[in-house]
């Protein structure tokens, strides 16, 4: 990411020959790490990850501070930038709430929503716009040559600064321009026409899936859970990568997850739906990474 500027209006200070910016300074980069672990850590991604799923998605939060964290001067208030990015409180008391999480205190949440779903004070976009203006000039531009899905254009267009994106990637491009683009040009109308579109693509789906799954219980065919499978280098046996077990992690009751029942002489696995909880018939905590159970924990 490059931002340009405007010749001469904006004393150049540094050895580099340009102005030292806020990123140089300081940067709150462990609680920007805590909210970037928010942002996934609900089983709801922000919008523009649900377009496609993509392996080298960028968190938006720290999309938004690289772009903030380049374009402002390094004595810009820290309080002002940490509000810019979202954060709900102080950006030090996020990571002390993450610590004190980790070893096992619950705390019930953060009590905030999470930084990418929060609007900007006016107030402070103003003070930004203003401060950046004073650095580089008017014509203040982001430029992401490769911008894969857009995280980067899009939270520079949220904070008001015009962008400019470039992939070369087809897939990625498609997503880059569905993120960045159509909402703008299309309005609300684009979202009933995707939920149109969405309802008749499942349709089409399930109805095509008839002949290769079978019905159980009433689930639909695109109830069903895809895993890529690889052989397994001791047995030789096809073998699902599954990074997660949950199918259900509810902000309030149980969390339910897949419990997988492996047949290890046939070389077959299949699964059982199990809800967490401490009782009869529950399991004590999800399977974890690699399928496997904590025998101990469970009935």
């Amino acid at each position: 990411m490059t931002a340009t500027r405007t010749a001469e209006q904006t004393p150049l200070t540094g050895t580099s020959g340009r102005p030292r910016v806020f990123i140089e300074e300081w940067l709150p980069a462990a609680a920007i790490g805590v909210e970037s672990m928010r942002e996934r850590s609900t089983g709801l991604n922000p919008p523009n990850a649900r377009l496609h799923v993509w392996w080298a998605r960028r968190p938006l939060i720290a999309a938004r501070a690289a772009v903030l964290g380049s374009l402002l001067p390094a004595d810009f208030p820290r309080d002002v930038f940490e509000r810019l990015l979202g954060f709900g409180r102080p950006s030090n008391e996020l990571v002390r709430m993450r610590r004190l999480m980790d070893t096992g205190v619950r705390m019930g949440g953060f009590g905030v929503g999470r930084a990418f779903n929060r609007g900007l004070p006016d107030q402070d976009v103003q003070r930004a716009h203003a401060a950046m203006r004073h650095l580089w000039g008017e014509d203040v531009t982001v430029i992401d040559p490769m911008a894969g899905g857009g995280s980067i254009p899009l939270e520079a267009a949220r904070v008001g600064v015009r962008a400019f994106a470039n992939e070369y990637n087809p897939v990625a491009c498609s997503v880059l321009e569905a993120t960045t683009d159509y909402p703008l040009r299309f309005g609300p109308e684009l979202a009933e026409q995707a939920r149109h579109w969405g309802r008749d693509l499942l349709k089409r789906f399930n109805s095509r899936m008839v002949q290769f799954f079978p019905a159980q219980n009433g689930i639909p065919r695109n109830g069903y859970l895809y895993a890529r499978t690889i052989p397994c280098p001791d047995t030789g046996y096809e073998t699902p990568l599954v990074p997660d077990w949950s199918l259900l992690r509810p902000k309030g009751g149980n969390q339910v997850v897949a419990e997988p029942i492996v047949e290890k002489k046939a070389g077959t696995w299949t699964v059982r739906i199990r809800e967490i909880g401490d009782g009869r018939g529950q399991l004590r905590q999800a399977p974890n990474v690699d399928g496997s159970l904590n025998e101990e924990k469970y009935d």
